[in-house]
Formats: structure tokens, C-alpha cells, sequence
């Protein structure tokens, strides 16, 4: 197996893909152009913004469209925060006009002639974060006094594909290689895996036709590792969830995982972990003999418990349940 992606870089290093970027516009971009776009028309651009812009290196992706004796730009940017950014169309218009100041430096002749004109570019936001995305689309929205201005304020919106509003039942649709790893994408905690069981049987023997080869299994498993990790699954039955990939059973892989309990082991693991910190909480309280310190005792000691749960990953709510802190009281303590 190749070496695993990092969430933060998956659909960077996915869209970098001709293949899967082609899907990506199949799929959720309704324009007219779309339609005759293929891979041979598709050409990967260097990721050359940083300057200035208030951005990753890593979280854009550039592609040229050829179409006939005309070019489209399509950027996505992609953003997996947990906090909407409210400047993101201001962001984005600054991606634009720093792709078009380059457009012009590498025509420079051709700029100065009248019939010079600017390429058409299409601004997608991918977002893959824990809320839904509630930030304007629209330039303007983000100007004062919009009405009394709008002459001179730049008229432009960007497409938004919000994962959180997907839903499974769009995504088995396009029954192709992107719909597997956005459906595995959208599992973001372990009782989510209950809602694989709702995808229909026959949506995986008509994937199995578009989707097979080996180099596409890799890319299935790499984004299923990282779903198994994420959600605390040990690494033994990682590799046999992974295996059916593998041997061509993708629907097995989505049973076995709807059928592993991981809040039974999660649970299991904070019980342990919490009963081990409340031991050494006592033990503490007991050398100092007095009621008070076996409290403070056993309160640090779910302290020591709190912390090493954040670590593993656990959500704070979950640890809240456990140790009865406040969430408050448990960001303070990490």
C-alpha cells in the first residue's frame, strides 16, 4: 500500500487528478461548457498565489480548459475548517485578479492590443468542514451600501459544493470513482457509519463498472484508511476492512465497517483510561490524607483522562459524557 494521505492534503492530491477533477465537474457543475470538456482539454496549472492572498499553498487547485480558440480558467479552493470564513468571496476575487495579472505578464505583446481580452474563470469553493457553510457567495453582499454603489463594485459570485448538504442518495447517483470517496468523505463520526447501511445493494455492482482498476482501488482504500483512523478503529481490522477493497468487495468493506462497534470500543478504552486516572487520583488523595485532596486527587486525574482522550481524537462532547466537565473546563485543561 502507498503511503497514506494526510486529510488535509486527500483532495488536493485527488483533484490534481485529470480523472477525478473531470468528475468533479461532471457531477456538480450544471454549466453548458461543462458538457464538452474532457481530459485531453484538461491542463493542470501550478499553484503560483501566495503572495498577499490569505491562503494555504496547498489548498488551491488550477486547471486550463481548452475549448476551441478559447481558454477557461477553473480554480477550486478547498477548505476543510471547522470555522466559516466570512471574507471568502473578498479571498477568492483576490485569487482572480492575481490569475489574471499573470494571464496578462505572459502576454504581454498581446496585452497591448485592443482586441486583448481577459479568459473566463470559474471560482468553485470546495467545502469539506464540520458546519454547513453560511457565508454570501456574492461579492457584493460583503460591501456597504450596496444599492447606492453597484455600478462600481465587481459583479461576481463562486460556485459552492458544501459536502455537509450532499446528501448519500445524490452521491450513489453519479455512480462513479469521486461518489466512493465523497460518501466515505461525509462519514465524519463513528455513528455515522449506521447511514452506509441505507445505501442501496445494486449501487455497488453498477460502480463496479465504472470503477475498478488498480490505481483507482488505492485511491478508495487511501481515503477509507483515513475514515478507520479518524474514527479509532485498531489497526488489525483496518487492514482486513481494507482488504476487501482489495478483492474487489467494496460493499463487504462497507458492511464490516457498519457493523464494527466503535463507540463500544471507544467506551471500553475511556472506561479503562478513567478508571486508571480516578485509581491515581485517590492514591493521591490518600497520601495526603484528607478529603479535600482525594478530590483534587481524583479531579486530576480525569484531568490526565480528559487529555489523553482529546488526543485518540475523541470528540469533546463524548468526552463531557465521560468525565463530567464542562466543555468549558476542558478546553481550559488541553
Amino acid at each position: 500500500m502507498k503511503k497514506n494521505l494526510k486529510r488535509d492534503d486527500m483532495f488536493k492530491k485527488l483533484f490534481s487528478d485529470k480523472k477525478l477533477f473531470l468528475m468533479l465537474l461532471k457531477d456538480f457543475i450544471k454549466e453548458s461548457w461543462v458538457k464538452d470538456v474532457d481530459e485531453n482539454k484538461l491542463e493542470l496549472v501550478p499553484s503560483l498565489f501566495t503572495d498577499g492572498v490569505e491562503t494555504n499553498r496547498e489548498s488551491d487547485i488550477i486547471y486550463r480548459i481548452q475549448q476551441d480558440d478559447n481558454e477557461i480558467y477553473v480554480f477550486v479552493l478547498l477548505e476543510q475548517q471547522s470555522t466559516v470564513n466570512f471574507l471568502m468571496s473578498f479571498r477568492i476575487l483576490e485569487y482572480m485578479v492575481k490569475l489574471w495579472r499573470k494571464y496578462i505578464d505572459d502576454n504581454k505583446k498581446e496585452s497591448k492590443n485592443k482586441r486583448f481580452l481577459l479568459p473566463p474563470i470559474y471560482p468553485i469553493l470546495f467545502y469539506d468542514g464540520v458546519k454547513n457553510w453560511t457565508a454570501e457567495t456574492e461579492f457584493k453582499d460583503k460591501i456597504k451600501s450596496k444599492e447606492d454603489f453597484k455600478k462600481y463594485i465587481p459583479n461576481f459570485e463562486y460556485e459552492l459544493i458544501d459536502l455537509n448538504k450532499i446528501e448519500f442518495k445524490e452521491l450513489e447517483s453519479y455512480e462513479d470513482l469521486l461518489s466512493i470517496l465523497l460518501i466515505i468523505d461525509k462519514i465524519k463520526k463513528p455513528e455515522d457509519l449506521l447511514k452506509l447501511s441505507d445505501i442501496e445493494k445494486s449501487y455497488w455492482n453498477r460502480v463496479k463498472v465504472n470503477t475498478g482498476s488498480k490505481r483507482e482501488l488505492e485511491k478508495v482504500v487511501e481515503v477509507m484508511n483515513l475514515l478507520l483512523i479518524r474514527i479509532n478503529v485498531p489497526e488489525e481490522e483496518r487492514k482486513e476492512v481494507l482488504e476487501q477493497i482489495y478483492e474487489g468487495r467494496m460493499e463487504n468493506m462497507f458492511e464490516m465497517a457498519v457493523h464494527y462497534d466503535v463507540q463500544a470500543e471507544r467506551k471500553k478504552y475511556i472506561m479503562q483510561g478513567m478508571e486508571e486516572g480516578i485509581e491515581k487520583g485517590i492514591e493521591k488523595g490518600m497520601e495526603k490524607g484528607m478529603e479535600k485532596g482525594m478530590e483534587k486527587g481524583i479531579e486530576k486525574g480525569m484531568e490526565e483522562v480528559a487529555r489523553k482522550m482529546y488526543a485518540k481524537g475523541i470528540e469533546i462532547s463524548l468526552i463531557t459524557e465521560f468525565t463530567g466537565f464542562s466543555e468549558e473546563k476542558i478546553k481550559s485543561i488541553l
